[in-house]
């Protein structure tokens, strides 16, 4: 050159040469790298470029400080180029943003999609041309064809390009002369990529390394002996290597395997060759190439196939792009090294020994993109500061170049002096100089001429000139990776003779001031040079995967959180549980739960027992055999870098991507469980009538399906329509009280029965082919009952239903995809003016009709039909891995069953399918129905498509033969019909099968006979074909050039007899599996056998007694209260002994018990009986259990029919010690480990409870209530005092801190924090005593602790009392006798609405509180809906608070109020009474200013009927005319039921004895007085007064008599009706 360029352009950084001695093997490596300088020569130049950027490390102090650098942000640092430093354009060499964004995708658990290729002439007739090569990916987001739909249709009259021949040069098959390509002979990797799953498809003898598709010979059409010569070798060949999936070499493999693998491997040849050369798409393929692919691979292997051709252009393009830029690198390098050689031979040499060699060899064996990742990774470490100059060099010679070429075509032109043609010229401007010209394009390229300072750990070495030191380690990489591979030493290690500490102080510098630190630099270095190394890299993760274990054990929060039911539950500990134990979907449900923080999950590699580790065995190949101290010193060296090459760098590195791997592996079976439950309902076919013959013919209509609708909810209307054969709806009815409940009155009866009466007309008039019913729930039986007896009353009374071919059925059908589709954004804009009800029961009357139709209409853009539920995993796929799974199912159930173009034009709601023709797509369907309405034609023929709609020649040979034509619609058309359209024959074999109706009819070749009028011929006597010797016809097509069609005309033969016969399964009615399932929503995986549940008591059952038993019983004294009880039925309520005779004599004693009745939340039943209740004995169940108590539950049997379980709720059984019941643990489970952290769990409750005994300082004050107590012992003490006692105590908090406990009932206790002041030391009392109120943060000083009992306690102990003693204050700690059990007490032992007061025994928690008081609120609103009872319940999870319980029209309500001292708070009033509280509250009970209580909510979905409405009165009017005394007895014991009253009406207080016994005489009682207008039944007293409180009247002994007469009139009543 004759400028000498700066060093920092074209050469590197010279490491510092060492001035110790160096060893033989050192010279001898810089002889050969001199050698090697002069035999090197100039390299092939690539027109790819690769553009790779580093970051800067903004931590680079800190990784100065500690010298070890997290391996991840090294890899990150070290992958790519500094944008600054090299300064590359962003137009400039975009193909390495895709390897670099395809590198971190992998690395960062997001995979990109895979890319498809653009096949070169495809279709001619393209609506948008994309000028991209057959190499070139393009992102594909169907699995068919690109996003860009290269194969769409255009509407010109030009035809360019449609029949070019498709050129392959990426010598995948054959190279550009069509020919096999050598094979090139190599190491047999150890790592086949995925063989394990394409040995699951083509055989467990397949093996990557035995396909040589350019060996490979298509034989389809030409078979001549050279081909069968070639075959004979390939046999040959493939005897002497076949490999298991291992890559061990399998010596003994039958010539009938051998045999087979050849034939498979050519079947999977001619496939890719249909794929990639003939365009053709997998249901074409399967379908009409079947002699080239059966019976070996079927469509789903064709499939698999598909995809891994993505797979493998994915790696083919990395791999060349990266062979590019490896040839670019080293034609650099060459130039490099003369420029050195020219001037310092020792820079030369340097520079020759601490650079990595370009291991090309390697890369063209690379089989994994693993593999291809690691030379990549390797190349930007040791090159890329190379990169920008090497461009800036590429750019300098191109521009020479060019200036050359210019220059000598003027040149030549100069002498040509006859030529009239004008001559180039040359830009005016001088030419550049060489620095000129580098700085301009440089400026072009944007690349800074000083890049700045890398600052990650590693460059800081390499600036440091540590490569000096590092070689003096005695072994390069890539040796350390020979030695690892061949499992012994095979390079000796070269021992350096100077120890490291004095060897390090020749490279002490600035960033590395001592011997420590350049030593621990030095080490990082060479660590990370040996983790970089791709053959280091191979044998370890090797190893690694096949030596990985994983621990596992739950965290706290798993603990509690995963139980019996969680999928994790038999992996909950794991010890050394091998990766490649891990099946299905087990890895996923664990990395879910390491992610919902439930799991804590561990790699190793090295059992827990085990001496040597595998590190041990990896530092024997990189250890000199020698006891020297020198070389302990280097051996000591040694180690610490294999150390921290694995733990920082390669195990961290494989740990990502083995985890990526298994959650690969259980996410394709997660897709693949999803594929298989799709496909099962695609399957299945439309409904058709049992005695249809022609269930399968292309001119098939369908059924006229009535579908039905109803809500659990009886507010919600029910929706019944009728849809034509086609899917129309023709009419639709409304049925607001369908769902009533008969029993709640006679109104609802009449109103549901006009419901049935309107929907028995909508039938009558409309006949419907099929009746279904969606299934919400239990009543969904009901109602087919009912309309199975309307639909027989109707083939009695009306003729047309006698005429029907068979009778009308009630299916009961499956409402997922229907509610899905009513809110779906389709549903909407397909029905935007019908409610989601009657959606609803358009699509599932369609999905009846057609379940592909109805399926399809959820794949749309939205991608609605991943709201479909398929796997309890759905949701950890992603959608674009799942999306494309999904299509295919459609695909290939669409074009096996083909779709009528005609009928999608027609009806909308079909169109949908035609996306999934083969050939089509989303767009492409979407313009051919747009194209047809607009133009308002009929597909006629199948040629139309060419000639009228110009489709291309490969979308019309892909998507012909599954466009079906009903041709028997159209014969009054003018234009020629081809009768074979309506068959699934292609049109490429029209000519055969027209053959095939002549020769099957015996036409003589003179008759004048249309082979159209033939083929309807056949069409009618179909029995003609089987005459034909269609073996011959094969050998005569295969001998006239047509190559084999055996199954083909098979194929034809079955058409022709029965055009697109539907493969589908026939529909079939739901078994009673389905129906449970539909009911219950339950699967055999969420209820089975052994699963422990939760269940709530609601009755018992009981054996009736025998005579012989009553006659025998004799009532049992308890000695304790004296009470009787009957030894039978176990009731205790009887004080004398006439009453238990009474009972046995009356018949009143139900029987024995056997066992007890639960209810489940799924709506099943379930019974335990008797004997295993407990492993105790038991005789009566309610010693156990009361009614309503939630308990624990196995389940023992499952009747399905009767949707029933039985249960064991025995002690031993929910322990389940013997693991009988529990799912069984995994073979790897760790019980050690469980059994510590059960303990330790233990232990720490343990030492927290004592803590909190212990949390407290005594102290000393003198007062009688004050003890030196904690809450425990507090408790204990108030057990037996009286209400309104109080204790106090020292306080956990602090020592200026006293609690006060005092008690308001049995089982509720409240503790008041006093703050103390003015104190004198910390164990005396304060001078001043705060209690701070925790609602209004108002504080109240008191002088003494008996100011505060006196002034404080004292009012609210007094209010507490009055609210206890109130008539409608309940204790629900005792059981109601309204709940229970029949038998176990007589009317006139318990009344009805009688609920014991007694303040004994903790109160109900506030749930189970409010669902008895909802039960007791109901009923009492059923037995008088005009009146308003109220209850009145303490709160224990809220001390002071009391819930006041009211149901105004017809959901219960749930307010707290609050006692304080001053009185009662509620609703943000001040009351100072209960009685002015409660006036207050009847007055104003149903302002809309009451906010909702907390416990509201749950109360919103219990519903009861209206009260009926006074027929001469207003719902807010009054009456006061007395009652006849005909009037009956009303169920709450008065004389007279009250007069009409709002629904805002409280109930009266209990009527007089005088009333009483008026009623009993005969005699009209009084008129009511004193009656407000708000209907309670008496004024509240003035404000200020309190009035006595009411004398509780006990009911007259005869009431009871009048109570069952009134009950038999109501019987008698409702009979009427």
């Amino acid at each position: 050159m004759s400028k000498k360029r700066p060093r920092n352009v074209f050469v590197a950084e010279e490491a510092e040469e060492d001035s110790a001695e160096e060893s033989d093997t050192e010279k001898k490596q810089r002889a050969a790298a001199m050698k090697k300088l002069k035999s090197n020569r100039p390299m092939s130049d690539d027109d790819e470029d690769e553009d790779e950027v580093d970051e800067l490390d903004e931590e680079a102090a800190k990784e100065l400080k500690n010298f070890i650098a997290d391996a991840e942000e090294e890899e990150e640092d070290e992958a790519a180029n500094d944008q600054s430093g090299t300064g590359e354009s962003d137009d400039e060499d975009d193909d390495i943003d895709d390897e670099d964004l395809q590198l971190i995708a992998e690395n960062t658990n997001k995979p990109r999609r895979p890319v498809r290729v653009q096949i070169e002439g495809e279709d001619s007739d393209e609506e948008e041309q994309h000028d991209t090569s057959h190499h070139g990916p393009t992102s594909s987001s169907h699995p068919r064809r690109g996003d860009n739909d290269d194969q769409s249709v255009t509407h010109h009259d030009e035809e360019a390009g449609g029949n070019e021949d498709y050129e392959d040069d990426d010598d995948f098959i054959v190279d550009d002369d069509n020919r096999p390509l050598p094979k090139t002979a190599h190491r047999k990797s150890e790592n086949a990529p995925n063989i394990a799953e394409a040995q699951a498809i083509f055989g467990d003898d397949f093996n990557f390394d035995d396909i040589n598709y350019d060996e490979l010979n298509d034989d389809m059409e030409d078979d001549d002996q050279e081909e069968e010569d070639d075959d004979e070798e390939l046999e040959d060949e493939d005897v002497e290597h076949q490999y298991d999936e291992d890559g061990n070499l399998v010596e003994n493999m039958s010539e009938e395997d051998t045999a087979k693998n050849i034939q498979v491997k050519k079947k999977i040849k001619n496939a890719l060759n249909y794929i990639r050369n003939d365009s053709f798409e997998v249901p074409f393929i399967a379908f009409y190439r079947k002699e080239h692919i059966e019976p070996d691979l079927k469509i789903l292997d064709l499939w698999k196939i598909w995809q891994w051709d993505e797979k493998w252009m994915i790696f083919k393009s990395h791999k060349d792009k990266l062979i590019s830029m490896f040839e670019r690198m080293d034609k650099y390098r060459n130039y490099q090294y003369e420029q050195l050689g020219d001037t310092n031979e020792d820079a030369l040499a340097t520079r020759l020994l601490t650079d990595c060699d370009i291991d090309k060899e390697r890369l063209t064996r690379a089989k994994t993109l693993d593999e291809i990742a690691d030379l990549r990774e390797q190349f930007h470490v040791y090159y890329n500061e190379d990169i920008p100059n090497m461009r800036l060099r590429e750019k300098v010679l191109e521009y020479r170049e060019e200036r050359e070429k210019r220059k000598k075509l003027i040149s030549n032109m100069e002498q040509n002096e006859n030529d009239e043609q004008p001559q180039p010229t040359i830009d005016d401007e001088e030419e550049l100089d060489e620095e000129a010209l580098v700085d301009q394009i440089r400026t072009q390229l944007n690349i800074k001429a000083t890049p700045l300072a890398k600052t990650d750990y590693y460059n800081v070495c390499k600036q440091a000139r540590l490569e000096g030191l590092v070689k003096k380690f005695g072994l390069k990489p890539d040796k350390l990776g020979e030695n690892l591979y061949e499992n012994y030493q095979k390079n000796e290690i070269d021992q350096y003779p100077i120890g490291p500490t004095a060897t390090c102080e020749e490279f002490i510098c600035k960033q590395f001031s001592t011997t420590q630190t350049v030593l621990q630099a030095a080490i990082f270095m060479h660590a990370r040079q040996l983790g970089l190394d791709p053959l280091v890299r191979h044998v370890i993760r090797r190893e690694y995967i096949s030596r990985c274990m994983i621990n596992a054990r739950p965290t706290r929060n798993g603990l509690q959180s995963i139980t019996e039911d969680h999928p994790c539950y038999t992996m909950k500990y794991l010890a050394e549980k091998p990766v490649h134990t891990f099946t299905k979907d087990q890895f996923l449900y664990l990395y879910q739960s390491v992610k919902d923080g439930l799991m804590k999950i561990e790699y190793v590699i090295d059992r827990k027992n085990s001496q040597l580790t595998y590190a041990d065995e990896i530092k024997r190949s990189y250890t000199r055999d020698e006891y020297s101290d020198n070389v302990l010193e280097w051996n000591k060296i040694r180690a610490m870098c294999i150390d921290l090459m694995l733990s920082k760098f390669l195990y961290p590195k494989f740990q990502r991507e083995l985890e990526e791997t298994l959650l690969d592996e259980a996410r394709q079976y997660v897709i693949k469980q999803c594929s298989n439950c799709l496909n099962d309902w695609l399957k299945m076919a439309p409904y058709r009538l049992s005695n249809d013959e022609n269930v399968t013919s292309i001119s098939d209509v369908g059924v006229r399906v009535l579908s039905i609708t109803y809500s659990t909810d009886p507010d919600d209307a029910s929706y019944a329509v009728i849809l034509s054969s086609e899917g129309q709806v023709m009419d639709f009815i409304r049925l607001p009280n369908l769902m009533l409940r008969e029993n709640y009155s006679a109104d609802n009866r009449i109103k549901k029965d006009k419901d049935f009466e309107a929907i028995r007309t909508f039938i009558s008039q409309r006949v419907p082919d099929v009746i279904c019913i969606g299934v919400e729930s239990r009543d969904a039986l009901y109602l087919r009952t009912r309309f199975e007896n309307m639909i027989s009353d109707l083939q009695r009374d009306e003729e047309q239903f006698q005429n029907l071919p068979e009778p009308v059925k009630i299916l009961l059908v499956d409402t997922e995809l229907a509610k899905i589709y009513s809110q779906s954004r389709k549903g909407e804009a397909d029905f935007r003016d019908y409610p989601v009800k009657l959606r609803q029961a358009v699509s599932q009357g369609r999905r009846l009709q057609d379940p592909l139709l109805e399926f399809s209409q959820l794949f749309n853009y939205d991608k609605e039909i991943l709201l479909i539920k398929y796997h309890p995993l759905q949701d950890a796929i992603d959608r674009e891995q799942l999306i494309p799974i999904l299509e295919q199912c459609f695909i290939s159930r669409t074009n096996e069953v083909g779709v009528d173009l005609n009928r999608c034009i027609a009806y909308a709601h079909t169109s949908n399918v035609l996306q999934f023709v083969c050939g089509l797509g989303p767009r492409k369907a979407t313009h051919l129905v747009k194209y047809f309405k607009q133009n308002n034609l009929q597909l006629e023929n199948r040629t139309f498509l060419v000639v009228t709609y110009n489709m291309g020649k490969c979308v019309f040979s892909n998507s012909a033969g599954f466009i079906k034509i009903n041709t028997d619609a159209m014969k009054q058309s003018d234009s020629y019909i081809e009768i074979l359209d309506s068959t699934r024959i292609h049109p490429e074999a029209y000519d055969w099968a027209r053959k095939m109706a002549v020769d099957a009819l015996d036409i003589e070749e003179s008759s004048e006979m249309e082979p159209s009028a033939a083929l309807e011929q056949i069409f009618q006597n179909s029995e003609r074909l089987k005459d034909l010797d269609l073996d011959a016809f094969a050998v005569e097509l295969k001998n006239t050039m047509y190559g084999d069609q055996s199954i083909t005309l098979y194929d034809i033969r079955a058409e022709l007899t029965h055009r697109y016969k539907d493969v589908r399964i026939r529909y079939e009615p739901p078994t009673p599996e389905d129906l449970f399932h539909f009911i219950t929503k339950e699967t055999p995986a969420t209820f089975h056998l052994g699963k422990l549940i939760q269940c709530q008591v609601f009755d018992f059952a009981r054996k009736p007694p025998t005579s012989s038993q009553l006659e025998a019983a004799q009532p049992e004294k308890d000695e304790a209260t004296g009470i009787l009880k009957c030894p039978l039925c176990h009731t205790e309520r009887f004080h004398h002994v006439k009453e238990a005779w009474n009972h046995f004599d009356s018949n009143r004693c139900k029987g024995t018990p056997v066992g007890v009745r639960v209810r489940l939340d799924n709506g099943c039943s379930g019974f335990i009986k008797l004997r295993d209740l407990s492993d105790s004995p038991v005789s009566n169940p309610l010693d156990r259990v009361k009614l309503h108590q939630v308990i624990y539950a196995r389940i023992v049997n499952i009747n399905i029919e009767r949707f029933s379980v039985d249960l064991t709720s025995k002690s031993s059984d929910l322990r389940d010690d013997n693991e009988r019941w529990r799912p069984p643990k995994d073979t790897y489970y760790d019980r050690t480990l469980e059994t510590d952290d059960l303990n330790d769990a233990e232990k720490e409750k343990q030492l927290k409870q004592a803590a909190k005994e212990r949390s407290f300082i005594k102290r000393v004050i003198a007062h009688p209530s004050f003890m030196n107590i904690n809450y425990t012992e507090c408790e204990r003490l108030l057990l037996t005092k009286d209400l309104g006692d109080a204790i106090v105590r020292p306080s956990s908090k602090a020592t200026d801190h006293l609690t006060i406990t005092w008690k308001l009932v049995d089982g509720v206790l409240h503790n008041i924090d006093v703050i103390e002041k003015s104190k004198t030391n910390q164990f005396s009392l304060g001078k001043r005593l705060l209690i701070i109120d925790p609602r209004t943060q108002e504080t109240e000083e008191f002088e003494d602790l008996d100011e505060i009992l006196a002034r404080y306690i004292k009012p609210m102990a007094n209010t507490v009392s009055d609210i206890v003693t109130h008539k409608y204050y309940r204790n629900l700690s005792q059981p109601l006798p309204s709940a229970t059990p029949t038998g176990s007490a007589t009317p006139a032992q318990t009344p009805a609405t009688a609920i014991p007061s007694s303040t004994t025994g903790p109160p109900l928690a506030s749930a189970e509180a409010q669902r008895i008081l909802n039960n007791l609120l109901i009923e009492d609103k059923r037995r008088n809906p005009t009146r308003i009872r109220y209850y009145i319940t303490i709160s224990r999870e809220y001390p002071t608070k009391f819930l006041l319980s009211y149901m105004p029209v017809r959901k219960p309500v749930h307010e707290y109020f609050t006692v304080i001292p001053n009185g009662i708070r509620f609703r943000s009033k001040m009351f100072s009474t209960l009685t002015e509280t409660l006036n207050w509250f009847k007055i104003h009970f149903n302002d809309n200013a009451v906010a909702p209580s907390p416990m509201r909510s749950s109360s919103s979905s219990i519903r009861v009927p209206p009260p009926p409405q006074p027929s001469s009165t207003t719902a807010m009017s009054m009456s006061s005319t007395p009652m006849s005394a005909t009037t009956p007895m009303v169920s709450s014991g008065f004389s007279q039921p009250p007069p009409p009253m709002p629904t805002s009406g409280f109930s009266m207080p209990p009527p007089t004895a005088a009333a009483i016994a008026a009623a009993a005489s005969g005699l009209p009682p009084a008129p009511l007085t004193g009656m407000v207008a708000s209907g309670f039944s008496q004024p509240p007293p003035a404000l200020g007064t309190m009035p006595p409180p009411p004398q509780m009247m006990m009911p007259p002994a005869n009431f009871f008599a009048y109570f069952q007469q009134y009950q038999q009139q109501q019987q008698q009543q409702q009979q009427m009706f």
